[in-house]
């Protein structure tokens, strides 16, 4: 998911997965990408994710992966949007 800004704001989420997932959010700056969000696991099992945080004008990108090594795919549902404050 990716959001872009041209003014400070807040950006909020929420997100379901029907497994465990990596989740991170990264900023993109001068072509580096920097992690606002850590990258963490999570295991919701279909209980809703959500979080907020402050944000500068640029381009931010909520990242998804699949941590397990099987062949089991992982559905997610999000929606992400930044918020002008």
């Amino acid at each position: 998911v990716f959001r872009k800004t041209t003014t400070p704001g807040k950006l909020v989420w929420s997100y379901t997965a029907s497994g465990d997932i990596d989740f991170e959010i990264v900023r993109r700056d001068a072509g580096k990408e920097i992690a606002i969000w850590p990258k963490i696991t999570v295991t919701s099992l279909k209980l809703p994710e959500y979080g907020e945080r402050c944000v500068t004008p640029g381009e931010y990108t909520l990242k998804f992966t699949n941590p397990s090594n099987t062949w089991f795919p992982v559905k997610i549902n999000c929606a992400a949007e930044i918020l002008n404050v």
